[in-house]
């Protein structure tokens, strides 16, 4: 036997003892599937499942975010102009009311001034009631009279001026409010921009908040929304009265603010909102429980049993709640849906109901 031949009889050889293992395992399998078409339990039994029947109800479309109580009205109250302090008209914690008057700085020099320029202008009205009858008679040109007008004009402003740097050294309450701690002491003195107290409005309280951006169609002024504080297990209601415009770029939300009536409840400023905020009532959803959906790659599906037979449909899942989900497409109310065994189960294979 030459060479050549003895090669060609090796590979001939091989080729045929990987083709009957091929063949013996290609039968093992079969014979295994043939035997176990489907999963049993330890008493030869059909694999028992639980199965949900799918119905139509209303579902709340709800989300739940935090937010912070602010005062309705709020202002910093600060001197307008520099002196002494002579009277504080305030206690702290007190309720006032708006233009009450707060603080007084010393404001003697002015009022003298306002006393001397009231004088000049008695003075320069009786002269232009002179000048009139004069210039009426033809006694004085129209100049002198003109001259005589303005005279009294400019004392006029000159009034006014001083009136408003009289009221520059008194700080009045902006609104009702409720007055803070005071800052200043009397006797003090005070220069431009002094903090004197702060004063807040807390008949109203505002509950500014933010949403996701996918649900800012859905967010509509007058809306209700739900809240609740720390230390207190009642939830209060508020309603929506303002929605940003635009969306926050950094955080792709959409702020809110909803006005709370403060009057009986007495909550404070600052305080931090828990929130639930109801967007929106689905009528006729369609929920199964969250278990019986199961990821796959393309998307997510579920095993319906349908005359003792797993069948497999794809769906798209909604809204989630604690322990449903919103199934909007692949599955109709009246469906069985398999709950259990998920993972031992695959369609076309018959299973029994667990019985309860």
């Amino acid at each position: 036997m030459t060479q050549n031949q003895k090669l060609t009889a090796l590979i001939l050889f091989t080729l045929t003892i990987v083709a009957v293992l091929i063949y013996f395992r290609f039968t093992q399998n079969s014979e295994q599937l043939i035997a176990s078409p489907i999963p049993l339990t330890d008493s030869g039994e059909l694999l028992p499942v639980e199965v949900f029947r799918a119905k139509a109800k209303p579902l709340a479309n709800k989300i739940y975010t935090t937010g912070t109580l602010l005062a309705s009205e709020e202002a910093s109250l600060f001197s307008e102009t520099s002196g002494k302090v002579t009277e504080i008209y305030f206690k702290e914690g007190e309720y006032v009311t708006k233009n009450t008057l707060l603080i007084k700085l010393n404001d003697r020099d002015l009022t003298a001034q306002l006393d001397r320029i009231g004088l000049e202008k008695t003075f320069a009205e009786t002269t232009l009631r002179r000048q009139k009858q004069l210039f009426e008679k033809g006694g004085i040109s129209r100049e002198q009279y003109d001259f005589a007008q303005n005279k009294v004009q400019v004392l006029q402003a000159q009034m006014d001026e001083t009136r408003a740097r009289i009221e520059k050294t008194e700080v009045r309450a902006p609104f009702d409010g409720i007055i803070g701690l005071r800052q200043i002491s009397n006797g003090a003195y005070l220069n431009p921009g002094t903090l004197t107290a702060n004063i807040q409005n807390l008949d109203d309280l505002n509950i500014e908040f933010s949403i996701p951006e996918k649900y800012f169609r859905n967010a509509k002024v007058n809306d209700v929304i739900q809240f609740k504080v720390s230390g207190i297990e009642t939830y209060f209601n508020a309603r929506v009265y303002a929605i940003e415009p635009q969306i926050d770029i950094n955080t792709r939300t959409v702020i809110m603010r909803a006005k709370f009536d403060n009057r009986t409840a007495k909550l404070l400023p600052g305080l931090f909102a828990y929130i639930e905020y109801k967007l929106e009532t689905i009528e006729n959803a369609i929920l199964i429980p969250s278990q019986s959906i199961v990821p796959e790659l393309k998307g997510q599906k579920v095993f319906i049993l349908k005359n003792g037979l797993v069948t497999q449909r794809s769906v798209e899942a909604g809204i989630r709640t604690d322990t449903e989900v919103q199934v909007l497409s692949g599955v109709s109310a009246g469906d069985s849906i398999i709950t259990t065994g998920i993972l031992q189960i695959r369609p076309g294979m018959p299973v029994k109901v667990k019985k309860n």
